[in-house]
């Protein structure tokens, strides 16, 4: 029960030392300041001149890692194929790896 005197007793005092106090003022010029430099300056909007160069710049990059990867691709499938065929005839026709091979390879 004291302990709730306590607190009203806090309480009272905390709204009487707000009773004193006045509202400050603003300054009444601040809202026309505002207003014109709202109005005077003009929105920025971003350049819209280098959006279509960044775009084919980067669709132009895109197209040539991907046209990279299926050459690389191809080139790595096409010689494992080379030699699981190379190996393939070999075995079926009882040759040696390395001869078959050796014919097959460009003269320099």
């Amino acid at each position: 029960m004291n302990h709730k005197k306590s607190i009203e007793a806090e309480i009272q005092r905390t709204m009487s030392s707000l009773e004193g106090m006045q509202r400050v003022p603003g300054n009444p010029w601040l809202f026309t300041r505002i207003q014109a430099k709202m109005e005077s300056k003009e929105i920025a909007k971003p350049s819209i001149t280098w959006r279509p160069a960044l775009s084919w710049a980067a669709f132009c990059v895109l197209l040539l890692a991907n046209g990279m990867a299926i050459v690389s691709a191809t080139r790595t499938t096409s010689k494992s194929n080379e030699q699981q065929l190379v190996q393939a005839v070999s075995k079926q026709y009882g040759f040696q790896q390395d001869a078959t091979w050796s014919m097959l390879q460009p003269q320099h």
